[in-house]
């Protein structure tokens, strides 16, 4: 839809034709001055036949008001009565016809209702008779009528209501507020939507001041005549022929060069202003409101981006040289004579190069960094600028030895620390000064386990056990199967005869104590026969199950344990005296089997996995 919302209220106007007023002698009355007419909405051409609003190409809404001189008049009717009163017919004759799709009723009602306009939008501009009303919700008393035509479609036909009204009902200090004349000093009696010329004709009947006392029958000497702004799609008023109606046309500068362009103009006005200079600009807006921006304050030809003020004292570190400058040696800033230099720039950019960092007097160039602290051990009596270097007796230190203890600055300003002088403990060293009471040692206890095992049987050995301590082991006729490390290891026996098993303890601190031994008789068995049965692996090579199978007494808590090529436990499954493992789980290769019985023994089987 197109549609062009006038800015502007083109109007039209009647003269009183009779004014008959009931009113108290001497005094001073409002009145009816007449109608007028505006022009709220006008359609233009859409390019979309679907447009709801396609059928109104060239269509004007107008709002025909009764017109008053006093705020407080109310217009309680808009009537006719020819036969009893001589008034002249009422009616709207629009030639054409007017836009009416609520056409229920020509009177403004319930069918006007702003919660029709989403679904019917074009009821948004229905024609009709009103008092004050645009729509059902606009506030106020919808009005009632007598006479007027009920067929919608006979609106604007003519002024042919000779009998007939429509009015509003109230009283002195009630009357509903869409009947009052109000700030605008008018009231609102009719819409009509039409695509060329009408006329409207009616009498007013109005309570003037809002006094229900004080009547005034106004009747126009003639009818109100509209003439529309289109005659068949074309102006009817277009004094350039531009194409442009006269009533639309927007007064302004319409070249885009111009500082004060207004792209909504339609006709120029010739107030174009332009830029004068190299430094004007225009401040950029496009609605005509746009102006000159001078940039160039003191018009000396140089834009106000491009003037540079600057310190042109050559014993200044800013000095600049450049002959646009101009001068305000306020801006200077100078050396202090004593450290201080300048960057050397001549173009206004030099500075005051501090070479005094710490204020003290000393050039930066002749500080001497070091101690300044008489009291210190690394007094430095020529150092003016203090390094934070300075150490004292008494304040810790490292005098690089590692088992002595408290290192700090003696007296002597020498840093030594502590340490223990027995040749017997764990940390003994002469590095420091003597102090026996950081003397440590590891305590030495006996191994506990079996000093008469049978070979091929799993035995266990524990030495009491210290925290932060580890146990190094070593065994003579068997093998270390776990526990390396800890205070307990497993052993299988393997070797007839004498054999030991030995372990040292090395504490939190790196102290390790005297190796303790224990030493055993072995007596080689079958630790089949020990058992009292024999142990059956098969198949072998397995590839998804391998049966276990004991033959002999009944065993309790025996289990199994599958280690890998490299000892790591893969598998421990408790098994009775039959007993399947799935096996498919695991890598090809090559692994051991042991067979346990808790207290009693192992037996180990090689094994082969595809």
């Amino acid at each position: 839809m197109n549609r062009l919302y006038t800015l502007f209220r083109a109007s039209w106007s009647t003269a009183a034709l009779a004014a008959g007023i009931l009113a108290a002698p001497g005094a001073v009355l409002a009145q009816m001055t007449g109608y007028t007419a505006e022009l709220d909405t006008v359609f233009l051409p859409t390019a979309s036949p679907d447009d709801p609003f396609a059928e109104l190409e060239f269509f004007g809404m107008y709002s025909v008001y009764a017109n008053f001189t006093d705020s407080s008049d109310v217009l309680g009717a808009v009537y006719s009565d020819v036969a009893a009163l001589g008034t002249p017919a009422m009616g709207i004759d629009a030639p054409c016809g007017c836009f009416n799709p609520a056409n229920t009723s020509p009177v403004v009602d319930g069918t006007n209702n702003p919660a029709f306009y989403g679904p019917f939008p074009e009821y948004e501009y229905d024609s009709f008779f009103t008092i004050g009303m645009t729509n059902s919700a606009s506030g106020g008393q919808l009005p009632s009528h007598i006479g007027i035509p009920t067929d919608g479609a006979s609106l604007c036909s003519g002024l042919t209501i000779d009998n007939g009204t429509v009015y509003i009902t109230g009283s002195t200090g009630a009357w509903p507020t869409n009947a009052v004349a109000g700030a605008d000093l008018k009231v609102l009696v009719a819409r009509v939507t039409t695509c060329g010329d009408f006329s409207f004709q009616g009498c007013g009947q109005v309570y003037v001041g809002g006094q229900q006392s004080l009547v005034q029958n106004f009747c126009p000497d003639s009818a109100l005549f509209v003439q529309h702004i289109f005659n068949d799609g074309e102006c009817v008023n277009d004094a350039d022929g531009d194409g442009v109606c006269d009533e639309f046309e927007v007064m302004g500068c319409d070249d885009a060069e111009a500082c004060n362009y207004n792209v909504e103009a339609t006709q120029d006005d010739g107030g174009c202003v332009y830029v004068t200079s190299d430094c004007d600009t225009c401040s950029g807006e496009t609605d005509g409101t746009g102006v000159v921006v001078d940039n160039d304050a003191d018009d000396d030809g140089v834009c106000d981006a491009d003037e540079i003020t600057g310190c042109t004292d050559e014993l200044a570190c800013n000095y600049d040289a450049t002959p646009t400058t101009d001068t305000d040696n306020t801006l200077c800033i100078y050396p202090d004579g004593i450290c201080d230099t300048c960057s050397g720039e001549t173009d206004g950019t030099g500075v005051v190069v501090d070479n005094d960092a710490d204020d003290d007097g000393v050039c930066d160039a002749d500080e001497i960094d070091g101690c300044t602290d008489m009291a210190a051990c690394n007094y430095l009596p020529e150092a003016t600028d203090d390094d934070g270097t300075c150490f004292f007796p008494g304040e810790s230190c490292d005098d690089g030895f590692d088992l002595t203890e408290g290192d700090v600055i003696q007296a002597t300003c020498a840093c030594q620390g502590y340490s223990c002088y027995d040749e017997a403990a764990c940390n003994y060293s002469t590095d420091g000064i003597e102090d026996n009471t950081l003397c440590s040692y590891i305590a030495q206890y006996e191994i506990s386990g079996n000093a008469s095992p049978y070979s091929q049987t799993l035995q266990v050995y524990t030495y009491t056990g210290t925290a932060g301590s580890t146990y190094e082991w070593t065994v003579v006729g068997g093998d270390i199967l776990e526990g390396n490390g800890t205070n307990e290891i497993s052993i299988v026996w393997n070797v007839e005869g004498p054999g030991s098993v030995c372990v040292t303890e090395t504490n939190a601190e790196g102290c390790s104590g005297e190796e303790e031994c224990f030493v055993v008789d072995v007596t080689l068995s079958s630790i089949e026969e020990h058992l009292g049965g024999s142990l059956e692996v098969f198949p072998v090579p397995a590839s998804g199950s391998l049966n276990v199978v004991w033959t002999g007494p009944t065993l309790d808590n025996a289990y199994v344990t599958l280690r890998d090529a490299t000892g790591r436990v893969v598998a421990v499954q408790q098994v009775a005296q039959r007993e399947v493992m799935e096996v498919s789980q695991w890598s090809a290769g090559t692994y051991t089997l042991e067979f346990t019985v808790p207290e009693r023994g192992t037996i180990n089987r090689r094994i082969l996995i595809q």
